[in-house]
């Protein structure tokens, strides 16, 4: 059985590492980018079985990103999930309203990364 892949974007480089160790602990294949802009670029050339993100990015936003890869039909049904440290429940909302598959709080814990994950990628096949 094939690795499933993870896409991380995320600009701070400590969560990035952090979110990318608890991965690969778990199994899955990583590929990390620390911001928008590449890691649309890499979820075009590796095709991820899921997608996190950070919300609040230089250049091409969370959000931009977002509605980058949900248009383009080769990443519309890749699984995402927003990370954010922003507790407001209206940027919660906005990104579920989007489409957004989940949304995780930081700071958090490897379970709840975990059990997040697991549902996504399940639901991804």
């Amino acid at each position: 059985m094939q690795r499933k892949k993870a896409l991380i974007i995320e600009n701070d480089a400590i969560i990035r590492e952090c979110i990318q160790v608890m991965y690969e602990s778990e199994g899955l294949e990583v590929i990390s980018a620390r911001d928008g802009q590449t890691g649309y670029e890499l979820s075009l050339q590796h095709a991820p079985d899921l997608v996190v993100s950070d919300l609040y990015m230089v250049g091409l936003s969370g959000i931009d990103l977002f509605e980058r890869l949900r248009a383009d039909p080769r990443t519309g049904n890749i699984p995402f999930m927003f990370i954010t440290a922003d507790a407001r429940t209206a940027v919660r909302e906005e990104c579920l309203a989007l489409g957004a598959d989940d949304f995780l709080l930081k700071p958090f814990t490897f379970e709840e990364l975990m059990r997040k994950t697991r549902s996504l990628l399940a639901k991804a096949g």
